[in-house]
């Protein structure tokens, strides 16, 4: 993790890197490497943390490095030393940016078109790594789906990029410090209103369907490391961290501790929905899967979490 002040500790990663080998080593693919949450080009570690052999290697483990930037700043030469420092750390790695915004970001084209400007520039600059996908992490809360917002959004999906644009709804409430019912209502508010927004999208990029109706998840593990501890991450639409206790992987951090508390907690989700109309849902494995039904047990949510009634 880069940050401004949590972060984490880089005597943490050979570990980290020992569990990422051990799943791959058993057929796991390790997809994709995050770095973040904080602003790549702002962040006080970023050099350290990039420079450390631990992290390097577990870099080229991934098929893809994700990495956090706002794209903000004007100066060509902050660009430029971002690239040398990418080149540096991510030899002949795919590279994906995910750049903040809100949809009230796109009610003029200046905001998307500078950044594709510039993520123009890093590509071209780019010498030893490649830049492959770019997306935005447009942050859904009941008060930035306002009456604009599907407009906004659809001027966001249409804006074009210099490689694949993979843009992201992000329900960012998991990080909130109290789960209370007033959380609860717009986790689902908001999650009820991106299906909605996603069933008008028939004939748009496979990215922009509906994450959450889908039959066949296969086996997806999402893992988070922050401030010394490791979690498995639930997925809500593209994203939902849960930053609590419940989905902490205790030490030593191997496999078995992993999937065993991770399959405690979903059979303890299963139990608490047993009576409710999930249990003949279509989706309902894959929403186990997801550690969507972790997420309506720690909000304390029995309806429907994702909205299928919304969908069309």
């Amino acid at each position: 993790m880069v940050d401004k002040g949590l972060g984490g500790h880089l005597e943490d990663v050979p570990e980290l890197l020992g569990l990422i080998k051990e799943m791959v080593g058993v057929g796991y693919v390790a997809f994709d490497l995050g770095l973040g949450p904080t602003d790549l080009m702002s962040s006080i570690n970023t050099e350290e943390v990039l420079a450390d052999e631990s992290v390097q290697e577990l870099i080229q483990l991934f098929h893809q490095f994700t990495l956090n930037a706002a794209f903000l700043d004007k100066q060509e030469s902050n660009y430029e030393a971002m690239c040398e420092l990418v080149d540096q750390s991510a030899p002949g790695m795919p590279i994906r940016f995910l750049i903040p915004a809100a949809p009230a970001s796109f009610k003029t084209p200046k905001f998307g078109e500078g950044i594709a400007e510039r993520l123009t520039f890093v590509k071209n600059t780019l010498k030893n790594a490649y830049l492959n996908e770019a997306g935005f992490v447009i942050n859904c809360t009941t008060e930035t789906l306002d009456e604009n917002a599907k407009k906004h959004l659809d001027e966001s999906f249409a804006l074009k990029f210099p490689v694949d644009k993979d843009d992201i709804l992000n329900i960012p409430y998991g990080r909130s410090k109290s789960k209370n019912l007033m959380t609860a209502q717009s986790v689902m508010r908001v999650s009820h209103q991106i299906t909605e927004l996603y069933s008008g999208m028939s004939g748009q990029d496979e990215r922009r369907r509906n994450p959450d109706l889908c039959l066949d998840t296969g086996t997806m593990v999402n893992l988070l490391y922050s401030d010394g501890k490791l979690y498995w991450v639930p997925f809500l639409k593209d994203d939902c961290v849960f930053l609590e206790e419940a989905f902490v992987v205790p030490r030593p951090w191997s496999m078995e501790n992993l999937l065993t508390v991770r399959g405690e907690a979903m059979e303890r989700s299963v139990d608490y929905l047993k009576d409710t109309a999930c249990m003949d849902c279509p989706y309902f494995s894959s929403c186990t899967e997801k550690g969507i039904t972790n997420i309506m047990q720690e909000l304390s949510i029995k309806d429907c979490l994702v909205g299928l009634e919304h969908a069309h």
